[in-house]
């Protein structure tokens, strides 16, 4: 049977703690492991299963066999700890799968567990995702032995333990999560047990120590090492010590022991060999080491590598496995796990110096968390599903009033949710998606990375969505949900908002190491990639492949934009025939002093000229605002007004006679096209996405976006010439008509979106 380490209160393992934030019962996600003896895997799952106990988060933990020494987990009362006392194996499976299937989950991680045992489990009704943590010549089963209905997919350690999974044939997507260890040092920390650890070993401060880590295993290749010693002391005073039991039968432990001692008394060199066997304060010994030596022939990942470079310690290592994809600066790598004199080069290089050790980074529990929502969503999506929608907040940018475009005249609003990430500054806009019938989901405070994508996760999975699409969010938010449902049946959109979409991915890449998603497994995952102009393809063809890559431009509603009519009120000396209009948001990239500097010239000439810019700053940062104020007054601009954020720009388009704006980029500018609609010339700034919108000579002028002057010869001729501005605007509005409507840009995205024609 299997008994809890604390005392059994009257629940089983279906916990009732709550995750207040998806206002849900927080489902437990369960892990396997043989045992949790010393060993790189089983400090993997102890610290998995502490961090996520530390949060709250539910949780069991089960064991099949007690060893002793072994890494302690503490029980709390959301995360249980299980260990078998079952006579025999099958039994103990049994019994955790009675105890899986009882919970509110079905999936069970489990970490070095052969095909044998995985059998009972899958006989049981339970799926199983296998944690592979070795290279290839250290498996138990090849990817085979996982083929099967149960496995629903597998986590690999390292991108090189993940990569011989797929060239071995596996059939079952795989996902990699590499460990973060969950503990920081202080350098005082780290300097005390330096100085403890060496005096425990009467090792001078003038000796250079090489630190290893791990069971005494053929594939760890320690006589390589002690030839390596030998070879040091030839130019230093240095010693080799070898943390790690030897007694025991799997990995040829007594063989390789005995022949590590052997050579070390072959070559003279036996009294320079510390062999302390398994220690229970292993944390204390890698300050003591002036360099981490790893020979092993192969690895998955090793945690003895990750622990010692945590504690400042210099790492030469052999290319085994995925040891190179957890190296900090200033790593060493023998590329041949053979050269002795490869990493005696290497050994001397690294000196004396220690490295800073790393501080405790943004989201520290990332790691666990990804296990956990991997555990719970990992397989989410239903086929057929309805899409949620998801966007960082309602501004009175573009982004937001093309989503809103959308929303209010999607035919089905049952097929499709809207979830706000964060805060509502236009609320005028949630008002209309709410009398539109739009389910919006908002939460009701602020969250980090890691705790934003759980709540979208857990609204995913509520709705029983299939379908999940990015509509201007967070890097990094987009990255971890995409991540998480890598291996799922969810089907995964995102809507460019501009040419910043791929510097803002490239931003991430710190991230993107940590969860080991880069930008290119990013695009690989998306089912299609929607951008704004024909234009912004180009950069995304090549990287996401054909037929992943849909344009599709904003739309607006021009019989709305007519319906607004000229009902707004001007400043009484802003002669009608000579208002000029800029509808944007008051930022830097919008270039709201090129649009000052243009007017402003026009005004030497035709000092009735005035210059409306309807828009207001980002959260309340007025400074930008301030400093335009002061320089239309240095240029010379009497007639300048901000009216501020508007919810309907109608009034104000139709009360002018020209449509000006200079943004520095944009996908496909809403302004522009319902400032067309409303009848108006437009004269913009040269971007590629206002060449198609913009028909220079036909609807409007294009300038060069280096020049305001330009810019304004182009206005005051059109204030001049009315009969022409007159016939441009014409022109603006039938072009909307024939290719920028909302019903056409409604078709293309639910035929996107849902697969559906209407």
């Amino acid at each position: 049977m299997l008994v809890s380490d604390a005392e059994s209160p009257e629940i089983s393992s279906r916990l009732e703690c709550r995750d207040r934030e998806a206002g849900q019962v927080a489902n437990p996600v369960h892990i396997l492991v043989v045992s949790l003896t010393l060993g790189g895997a089983e400090r993997t799952v102890s610290e998995v299963a502490t961090a996520l106990g530390k949060r709250g988060s539910a949780g069991n933990l089960f064991v099949l066999w007690k060893g002793a020494p072994s890494y302690d987990v503490a029980e709390r009362s959301c995360f249980r700890v299980f260990h078998s006392s079952a006579a025999q194996r099958k039994q103990s499976l049994a019994q955790i799968a009675r105890q899986v299937l009882d919970s509110s989950e079905n999936v069970l991680f489990t970490h070095l567990i052969p095909a044998r045992d995985l059998q009972v489990l899958w006989q049981s009704g339970v799926y199983t995702v296998p944690v592979i943590h070795n290279s290839r010549l250290g498996w138990l089963d090849g990817p085979d032995a996982f083929d099967h209905p149960m496995v629903p997919f597998i986590v690999a350690v390292s991108t090189r333990v993940a990569r011989e999974l797929a060239e071995d044939g596996c059939k079952k997507p795989v996902t990699v999560v590499r460990h973060e260890l969950q503990r920081w040092f202080s350098r005082t920390e780290l300097f005390k047990d330096r100085a403890r650890t060496r005096s425990r070993y009467g090792v001078p401060d003038d000796v250079f120590l090489i630190g290893m880590v791990g069971n005494f295993k053929a594939q760890k290749a320690y006589p390589t090492a002690v030839r390596v010693l030998h070879r040091i002391l030839q130019y230093r005073p240095a010693k080799l010590i070898i943390v790690g039991s030897w007694d025991h039968s799997y990995g040829y432990g007594r063989t390789t022991y005995e022949a590590t001692r052997h050579l070390a008394s072959e070559l003279g060199i036996e009294q320079d060999l510390i062999l302390p066997g398994s220690v229970t304060d292993m944390d204390a010994h890698y300050p003591a080491f002036d360099a981490f030596l790893c020979t092993s022939i192969y690895e998955g990942l090793s945690i003895a590598m990750l622990e010692a470079q945590q504690a400042g310690c210099p790492i030469v290592t052999a290319d085994a496995g995925g040891n190179i994809e957890g190296l900090g600066p200033g790593s060493q790598v023998v590329n041949d796990p053979s050269n002795v004199d490869g990493y005696v080069e290497a050994l001397l290089r690294a000196g004396f110096d220690r490295n800073e050790p790393p501080a405790r980074p943004a989201y520290p529990d990332l790691i666990p968390c990804l296990w956990r929502q991997i555990g719970l969503f990992g397989t989410a999506g239903s086929k057929g599903g309805p899409v949620l929608m998801i966007t960082n907040n309602l501004n009175h940018g573009g982004a937001t009033r093309s989503l809103a475009n959308l929303l209010t005249r999607f035919p089905r609003k049952d097929r499709i949710h809207l979830c706000i990430l964060g805060s509502v500054f236009f609320p005028e806009c949630l008002h209309e998606l709410e009398q539109a019938g739009v389910n919006v989901i908002r939460f009701e405070s602020p969250a980090n990375v890691v705790d934003c994508a759980e709540r979208v996760l857990w609204q995913f999975r509520l709705l029983r969505a299939g379908s999940i699409c990015f509509w201007n969010v967070d890097a990094c938010v987009k990255l971890l949900i995409s991540k998480v449902l890598a291996c799922g049946p969810a089907r995964i959109f995102d809507v460019s908002p501009g040419p910043a979409f791929a510097a803002e991915l490239d931003d991430a890449a710190i991230f993107q190491d940590r969860i080991a998603f880069t930008a290119d497994d990013y695009f690989s995952r998306l089912d299609r990639l929607v951008v704004k102009s024909r234009n912004a393809t180009v950069p995304f063809e090549a990287r996401l492949g054909p037929g992943k890559v849909a344009v599709v431009a904003n739309g607006v509603d021009v019989n709305g934009m007519l319906q607004d009519g000229n009902n707004a009120t001007f400043p009484v000396h802003f002669a009608e025939p000579f208002r000029v209009v800029a509808c944007n948001r008051i930022v830097p990239e919008k270039r709201v002093e090129f649009l000052i500097d243009a007017v402003a010239d026009v005004s030497r000439r035709v000092p009735e000229v005035s210059l409306a810019v309807v828009g207001g700053p980002e959260r309340g940062d007025h400074r930008y605002s301030a400093e335009l104020g002061a320089r239309a007054s240095n240029r010379g601009l009497a007639n300048i007004w901000f009216p501020g954020r508007q919810a309907r720009v109608g009034p104000f388009l139709g009360a002018g006679r020209i449509f000006v704006t200079a943004s520095a980029s944009d996908g496909c500018s809403n302004a522009v096209l319902e400032a067309m609609a409303a009848g108006l010339p437009v004269v913009a700034t040269e971007t590629p996405a206002v060449r198609e919108q913009v028909l220079d000579g036909v609807t409007g002028f294009i300038v060069p976006r280096d020049d305001p002057n330009a810019m304004g010869d182009r206005i005051e001729e059109l204030l001049l010439d009315q009969e022409r501005a007159r016939a441009f605007g014409g022109a603006g509005r039938s072009r909307v008509s024939e290719s920028f409507t909302v019903d056409r840009m409604v078709r293309d995205y639910i035929e996107i979106l849902l697969c559906e024609q209407i």
